[in-house]
């Protein structure tokens, strides 16, 4: 089934990289049901912004969500951010969740230089042929609100893990 990936990350004690894998016939129905999720006059969703109340119906009502999750978990303190986002998106893209995907999102930050040089190494020296990929600020694409959610809940652990969980179908520590 074709799909899309969405890749965001979340930083606790350890680094998670979380890539969400959503069906490209279910893309424009999920981008409403997230936005939905906003509060008044929010440009997005980020779950380490919102209070204790609004992360859980937040969690609650992905809960149902039809996606496929991968988490990189990468264990700190030995990583620095950027180390650490390096193994984790060197990882997920020989990962057949991102090889086989339509196209790739990742949330834009201040390492897109560092991804491009990644993702360039990465798949030139595996010989992969890699989707087409680009880097979108979550406040344009309500798609990357779901790896924030899922990757904040899943490294919050305990009962917030457990809402996430049925929606992640591979964890890889490092």
């Amino acid at each position: 089934m074709p799909h899309n990936v969405y890749i965001d990350e979340s930083v606790r004690n350890s680094y998670f990289l979380c890539a969400v894998a959503v069906s490209t016939s279910k893309t424009a129905r999920l981008r409403s049901h997230l936005k939905k999720l906003r509060t008044a006059g929010q440009s997005a969703i980020h779950m380490q912004t919102e209070t204790t109340a609004r992360q859980a119906q937040i969690a609650d009502a992905i809960n149902s969500v039809s996606c496929k999750s991968l988490i990189v978990n990468v264990a700190m303190p030995r990583f620095a951010d950027l180390a650490a986002r390096k193994q984790a998106l060197e990882l997920a893209c020989s990962h057949s969740l991102l090889q086989r995907a339509q196209l790739i999102t990742l949330d834009s930050s201040n390492s897109i230089t560092q991804d491009r040089q990644i993702i360039a190494k990465a798949t030139s020296q595996k010989d992969l042929n890699f989707p087409h990929y680009r880097h979108m600020n979550s406040r344009h694409e309500p798609l990357l609100w779901l790896p924030d959610i899922i990757a904040w809940c899943y490294g919050r652990g305990g009962t917030w893990r457990d809402a996430v969980e049925p929606l992640v179908t591979e964890v890889i520590e490092i």
